[in-house]
């Protein structure tokens, strides 16, 4: 480990900045060097309360897809969610603060954090005429719902956010790439998104820095647009603050 934290690779976080803000105070407070600059901003979507009532009335699972799901989606669900409703999410980290939020267990696959592994966990064979609940953002690929359909559920969505490309300059962008940071990606579209703001003039720069993400995915969709430096990471801020660390 470095013994002087000045020596160390800054970071570039691109997720929404309340998202960011706890790793990025935790890496200030240890004397690291953190940019946040948001590859997309999530914006909450209104539902009128009645809506949420009925989407929620005998529902036995509730799916909370990411970290924004959970917290814009648990505040409008937890007063009339029944007792004996479980929730689940797609990894550990989001079942520990979905877990400090509810005060409940949380369910989550462990081998691995995503859909496909969830679909793995016991409880999933047994859901024939069960009501489900997946909790995501507007849009979204609909594997999940239609695997768990096909396995006799009753499937609802509640979409309690959008996802939405920000203004950033290039000048911000650049600076900060001129100090050839780790960047961390948490999605695919988050990627997408820092590739058509960096645009044609910073894109050849962007590739030659080191992309850290958390699915196999995202490293595919990497390579694809000719990132060469990229380390594939367990999800959660834990990990991400190890690599930091060590680096």
């Amino acid at each position: 480990m470095p013994s002087n934290p000045n020596h160390r690779t800054g970071l570039l976080l691109t997720r929404p900045e309340p998202l960011a803000r706890p790793l990025a105070q935790k890496i200030q407070q240890a004397g690291g060097k953190v940019w946040v600059i948001p590859a997309l901003t999530i914006e909450p979507i209104i539902i009128p309360p009645a809506i949420i009532q009925d989407l929620i009335h005998q529902t036995r699972w509730v799916i909370f897809i990411s970290a924004s799901a959970i917290q814009l989606g648990w505040p409008i669900i937890q007063r009339d969610l029944p007792p004996d409703s479980q929730l689940v999410t797609i990894g550990q980290p989001s079942a520990e603060r979905l877990h400090k939020l509810s005060g409940r267990s949380v369910l989550h696959p462990t081998e691995s954090q995503d859909s496909e592994a969830l679909l793995k966990l016991d409880w999933v064979h047994h859901i024939e005429g069960q009501k489900i609940l997946i909790i995501k953002g507007e849009g979204g690929r609909p594997w999940l719902k239609d695997q768990l359909q096909q396995r006799g559920a009753i499937v609802s969505e509640l979409m309690c956010y959008r996802r939405l490309t920000p203004q950033i300059t290039l000048k911000d962008l650049q600076d900060v790439l001129a100090h050839h940071p780790l960047i961390n990606v948490q999605s695919n579209q988050t990627l997408n998104h820092l590739w058509d703001l960096s645009g044609p003039t910073l894109q050849p720069q962007l590739v030659q820095e080191k992309l850290v993400v958390h699915h196999h995915r995202i490293e595919q969709q990497a390579k694809a647009l000719g990132f060469q430096k990229i380390i594939v990471i367990e999800p959660g801020d834990a990990a991400l603050f190890n690599l930091w660390q060590n680096g």
